[in-house]
């Protein structure tokens, strides 16, 4: 369940720091070392900051981090906020059995269809947990497969344009 990865999670202190509206939504993109973390406010709330990544057909992926936080110390209340990125989720008048599930299910390292019953504001599309360490090692390999798939001067470009050319020999 959601609540299980609390105290899985690597830690964030924001120490005495509290927003305007008492919500946690001065957190930063950069301030978030990791695709999840946790934390206690200045009222001894819990809370969870999450990056994730929206893939939509024909679009870019997109980047987005929320916060979800018990609203009140001993409560079973929580909700959604954060003004770093678009939200996620919308989570008026607290976060629906549907949204925890689902939160939780993106935290075991799940890729899933974004449901109708979240009340996300992307109606279609996939959403994950977004790790930078992953994504910048996989734009690396990306990178250097291009690299050694179209230079002429490594072996495998040169193996794929004649296996090309002999096809071409080959159907005429």
């Amino acid at each position: 369940m959601f609540f299980d990865h609390l105290d899985t999670l690597p830690k964030k202190n924001i120490g005495n720091m509290r927003g305007m509206t008492e919500y946690i939504d001065f957190l930063s993109w950069d301030s978030i070392k990791e695709p999840a973390m946790m934390g206690i406010d200045y009222y001894s709330r819990y809370f969870i900051v999450i990056k994730f990544l929206i893939n939509r057909k024909d679009k870019e992926p997109e980047k987005i981090m929320q916060t979800f936080f018990q609203r009140h110390r001993y409560s079973e209340l929580w909700m959604g906020c954060g003004h770093a990125t678009q939200n996620l989720m919308w989570t008026d008048g607290g976060m629906k059995q549907e949204q925890f599930q689902f939160l939780d299910r993106i935290l075991k390292g799940e890729t899933l269809e974004i449901p109708n019953n979240i009340n996300s504001i992307y109606t279609d599309g996939t959403v994950s947990l977004y790790d930078e360490k992953k994504w910048k090692a996989a734009e690396k390999i990306q990178k250097q497969w291009r690299l050694c798939r179209y230079n002429p001067r490594y072996k495998m470009c040169e193996t794929v344009q004649m296996r090309n050319y002999e096809t071409i020999l080959n159907e005429a």
